[in-house]
């Protein structure tokens, strides 16, 4: 499916360079119920699978916890699309009510949750994460276009594997994973209910500069056990993981890490040189604009994190404090 290719060129003829932008309109047709970036029309989506999604609903509405302004036909829907081709309605009604159990135990669905904006960093397991960062613009959770899907933009040379591991417990690690994941889903969702397309998020993951003596088998291991657990309660949510400008030792530990991460992430994932390479960078596009792209991947946003990122830098000291427990 073509779509439209936006590009940054670099005047370095003119007196006072300066940045263009331009967007090539795609000359092919999206398929019906799709929209410019690739998202399926949700009410077209719930028409299709109307009679799946109403014994779905008669499936999952037997749990104590079952509400249904929360877990209705957008929420059922994802469940559906993950799990539908693999066992039927039967499949996908195990997998919600799983989920629904889930946010139950771990008090996922209410409303004053600190799973965004500095109220996270109260949570002394979000702290940890951020004291482990070298530098601010390591992690940002970003909302580049309030009509598109979240961006997870990661510089993991920034990141402090080592201290992480031997300053956060198994229990912390799931903690933090599952409240950046939560607040994902949520901005995704609100999304999904505005616009009317199934929203998701993607990940842009700037490999350059990552040594293999940085990376801490422990924290790997952590890391794809919580990715894995999360997946399933949070289908359709993963659009798409780029790493980028790796290290040519990279493919040999992605070859290891991709045994232990479910097939259904290792499928989404894809490596890409949008710095040097415009036509991968054009790859991007689908998930975020080229004028909200950073730098690290060829684009012209200078500052970084964002002003929009989860945790403002003007709001929050740095690093961050480590609340009690």
């Amino acid at each position: 499916m073509d779509e439209p290719i936006e590009v940054t060129a670099r005047l370095v003829h003119q007196t006072t360079p300066g940045a263009i932008h331009i967007t090539l309109p795609s000359t092919v047709a999206l398929p019906t119920g799709f929209e410019q970036h690739g998202r399926e029309s949700v009410s077209r989506l719930i028409s299709k699978y109307a009679a799946q999604l109403a014994e779905l609903k008669a499936l999952v509405s037997s749990s104590e916890h079952y509400k249904a302004h929360l877990h209705d036909d957008i929420w059922l829907l994802r469940f559906l699309l993950s799990h539908f081709s693999k066992g039927g309605v039967a499949t996908a009604a195990r997998a919600a009510l799983g989920a629904i159990e889930w946010r139950h135990a771990n008090g996922m669905d209410e409303p004053t949750l600190p799973c965004g904006g500095p109220e996270s960093l109260k949570v002394p397991a979000v702290a940890k994460v951020y004291n482990g960062l070298r530098d601010r613009a390591a992690l940002s959770y970003y909302v580049p276009d309030p009509d598109r899907g979240t961006v997870l933009v990661a510089v993991p040379s920034m990141v402090d594997f080592h201290k992480l591991a031997a300053n956060m417990t198994e229990e912390e690690s799931a903690i933090a994973h599952r409240l950046s994941t939560e607040w994902l889903f949520r901005q995704c969702d609100v999304v999904t209910r505005r616009t009317g397309y199934l929203t998701k998020t993607v990940r842009l993951i700037d490999l350059k500069g990552l040594r293999l003596s940085g990376l801490n088998r422990e924290f790997q291991r952590r890391d794809a056990k919580n990715s894995k657990t999360l997946e399933d309660f949070y289908p359709q949510l993963l659009g798409a993981v780029y790493l980028c400008h790796a290290p040519s030792w990279m493919q040999a530990v992605w070859r290891g890490m991709r045994t232990i991460l479910p097939a259904r992430v290792v499928e989404k994932v894809d490596f890409l040189e949008p710095k040097r390479d415009v036509r991968e960078r054009a790859r991007l596009m689908r998930w975020i604009a080229c004028e909200h792209l950073p730098e690290c991947f060829g684009g012209p946003c200078e500052e970084w994190p964002p002003p929009n990122s989860r945790f403002l830098p003007r709001d929050t000291t740095w690093p961050a404090p480590v609340a009690s427990s």
